[in-house]
């Protein structure tokens, strides 16, 4: 089904929905907590599993609203009392005004809260699953999903446990939503490049490679893509300092070049010139660390270009071109 298609059909899906983030080291040991930090933080709530659980609580019984305003009554932030779940007295109050029969004094309040909605160190496939679709659902099923996780490469590593827990996961949650939900694992080598990721391909069947062509497209049209109205300043610009522009390195393989032109403008404020000199660069420091081993993937590339590139961009001022090469 092609975007137009699946954003036609959406009413008939439940909607659709997507998120993402890193998985990195930073997850713990955790994989199921970290994709569930990455959902409750797409749906609005708190990345904490225990704030979060809490908060639907909440919402389910209509206690949301006004344990809110009773917050914000005493000059309060919702949000930080939730980083005091356990022993926030102003919390305790709010909700035993909401629900005057969940507990009999503020104090069984914090205790009956610690209780209800604990800080675990991991979960179930099922618990995840219940979590997913309270903080996702609207009371029907679960909308169509998109689930990006970022660095699974780093967060694997060398560890086979890691590898089994990310495709524990996956499959856990295409068991249970079936075709509603989809991940898309993110790394800068391919899923064939280490023995540990090779484990995760019954569950990421369609690999997808970024070549050159596709790290230079992502750039422009996503790191360095300019609102239609600004694009003829920015044309005037470049015009204005065009003499300066053609003497950068002149006389040298990476000399300005006909074709240049067009992609001055969307590789501003990066100049050709500077793009060709960085990559060379980039070249020979690679053969010199990494002589003998296997060239480098596209993905890393890529995050390379788009720093380098908004590295450029900080030198960016209105009326203001870099020129230096």
């Amino acid at each position: 089904m092609t975007g137009t298609g699946i954003a036609r059909g959406a009413p008939r899906l439940s909607g659709l929905h997507a998120t993402g983030g890193k998985l990195g080291s930073g997850a713990g040991e955790s994989v199921r907590l970290a994709l569930l930090g990455v959902v409750f933080r797409s749906a609005g709530l708190p990345q904490d599993y225990a704030a979060a659980r809490f908060v639907l609580f909440l919402k389910k019984n209509r206690f949301l609203e006004p344990v809110e305003k009773a917050v914000e009554k005493v000059g309060r932030s919702f949000e930080s009392e939730l980083n005091d779940l356990y022993v926030s007295p102003v919390l305790a109050e709010a909700l035993l005004v909401a629900d005057p029969t969940f507990a009999a004094s503020e104090k069984e309040v914090r205790a009956q809260i610690k209780a209800q909605f604990p800080r675990p160190t991991d979960v179930s496939d099922a618990e995840m699953a219940v979590a997913i679709e309270e903080a996702l659902g609207t009371g029907r099923k679960l909308p169509c999903t998109l689930v990006v996780l970022d660095e699974v490469q780093q967060y694997i590593g060398e560890s086979t446990d890691r590898a089994y827990r990310v495709q524990e996961v996956a499959e856990a949650g295409s068991k249970r939503f079936g075709s509603r939900i989809l991940f898309v694992g993110t790394g800068q080598t391919a899923i064939t490049g280490t023995p540990q990721l090779q484990k995760l391909q019954a569950r990421f069947k369609l690999p997808v490679e970024l070549s050159d062509a596709d790290v230079d497209t992502v750039v422009r049209k996503i790191v360095l893509a300019k609102k239609p109205d600004k694009e003829p300043a920015v044309r005037k610009l470049l015009e204005e300092c065009s003499g300066e522009i053609s003497r950068h390195l002149n006389g040298t393989k990476l000399a300005p070049r006909p074709e240049d032109r067009a992609v001055l403008v969307p590789d501003y404020p990066l100049l050709p010139v500077r793009r060709r000199f960085m990559g060379a660069c980039h070249a020979g420091r690679r053969s010199h660390r990494h002589e003998g081993r296997a060239p480098q993937p596209a993905h890393q590339r890529l995050r390379g270009r788009a720093h380098h590139r908004r590295e450029a961009a900080r030198d960016r001022r209105a009326g203001r071109l870099s020129l230096r090469s």
